[in-house]
């Protein structure tokens, strides 16, 4: 395999993971490549001059300034069909200024968030949308829901003190005696473990019911399952739950899914790289890119 020590000395598949972190948290990544055709980076590649790939450079989408009037690929013969021609990458010089450099369409590799309809795409300077976005309330209902649990605990078991004659007491304005009497009970309650009360008075301790709030954390599990479509036995390492349940099926679905997002998503960027690899004249393949060549993924599915 001859790409693969190339990729390796581009550290591609680190850099092609950050990328789509990116995409996956702000709704668009972006991979400068740089190709040594002879030409400035905001010029298309020529890849009868191409010579080598010298690095892989990762921007997130708020590194890079599309501009309020952005210019749009309008040839809809091209891959590239209704993006940008151009993108302007920002770079903080550290003394509060910025500079800008424009690169070319055909010299960057692009990953997308969720897609959205032309109008909200081109509102949203031709990104997607972030996927922490769309499954953020499920999340912080699901984050909610364990802290008042958390707090139901601490009060799991309320102490009751009757004092007989207490409301007269305090329309007598006797609140001190009755706070030091109280604080006498939970003087005991914490150092001898044990109430000393007058024969009149009363304690009874009232558990708080706790029935039901498992299957109301099944429910919220299932909910933020569904959103980041992830299983519950993955997302929060709980083994299936049902009769001659496995969580096989869940599992199978999910992978469904990252296979139909390797060759959605992934599969044009990886192709995309390896062709300026193979058509790299100081590369292994002398600038010939072979006639049939394919990129497949192995299988998800484990044989145990």
């Amino acid at each position: 395999n001859f790409v693969q020590p190339k990729l390796e000395s581009l550290d591609a598949i680190s850099k092609i993971m950050e990328m789509f972190y990116w995409s996956r948290l702000y709704g668009g990544g972006l991979i400068v490549m740089g190709l040594d055709d002879g030409r400035d980076l905001d010029m298309p590649v020529d890849v009868s001059t191409l010579r080598n790939v010298n690095y892989l450079h990762v921007f997130d989408r708020y590194q890079v300034n599309q501009g309020l009037m952005p210019m749009i690929d309008k040839d809809i013969n091209s891959p590239n069909y209704g993006l940008p021609l151009y993108y302007n990458i920002q770079f903080n010089l550290g003394d509060g200024s910025y500079e800008y450099l424009e690169v070319h369409h055909s010299r960057v590799l692009r990953a997308d968030g969720i897609i959205l309809p032309a109008r909200l795409r081109s509102a949203n300077q031709y990104w997607g949308e972030s996927e922490i976005q769309a499954c953020m309330s499920e999340v912080k209902s699901f984050g909610a829901l364990i802290g008042n649990i958390s707090a139901l605990t601490h009060r799991f078991a309320i102490p009751i003190f009757g004092i007989k004659g207490l409301a007269e007491s305090l329309n007598c304005e006797n609140e001190k005696n009755v706070e030091r009497r109280i604080s006498f009970a939970n003087t005991g309650i914490s150092n001898l473990n044990m109430v000393v009360k007058d024969t009149e008075e009363t304690f009874d301790i009232v558990s708080t019911p706790l029935s039901g709030i498992s299957d109301i954390i099944d429910r919220f599990m299932m909910n933020v399952s569904s959103v980041t479509r992830i299983p519950v036995s993955l997302l929060f390492g709980r083994s299936a739950a049902g009769l001659n349940s496995t969580g096989e099926y869940d599992t199978n679905a999910f992978y469904d899914y990252i296979c139909q997002q390797q060759k959605k998503k992934l599969l044009p960027v990886l192709e995309k790289l390896v062709r300026y690899i193979m058509l790299s004249k100081d590369g292994d393949f002398n600038g010939i890119q072979p006639e049939n060549w394919s990129i497949v993924f192995n299988p998800l599915m484990q044989n145990s």
